[in-house]
């Protein structure tokens, strides 16, 4: 019964995690705080928030750092890999971008 009951909460939380989708005036109602390369400590991300209503600012990773976060469905991430690399799933961690 505990297994049944976990299993069903479990799906119910990711069916709302993936399921989130933006409304077409979900922006109108969002008052974005201003985000800039003085106030960031990171990289500032344009339209980078949830929705893409506003700017956001993100810490950078360094390279072969745990991206787990950038795996995640549903939600803006506030952390990136540095520029040339990417989150590898396989190793859950930033990786050169091969040409």
């Amino acid at each position: 019964m505990k297994s049944a009951l976990f299993f069903f909460t479990l799906m119910a939380t990711m069916t709302l995690v993936i399921g989130f989708v933006c409304p077409h005036d979900y922006c109108d109602k969002v008052q974005c705080v201003e985000v800039t390369a003085k106030t960031c400590v990171g990289k500032v991300v344009s339209k980078g928030s949830t929705c893409g209503c506003c700017d956001s600012c993100v810490t950078v990773l360094e390279a072969g750092q745990n991206c787990f976060g950038l795996l995640l469905m549903g939600y803006a991430p506030t952390i990136a890999c540095p520029d040339g690399y990417f989150c590898d799933s396989t190793t859950i961690s930033c990786q050169p971008q091969v040409s």
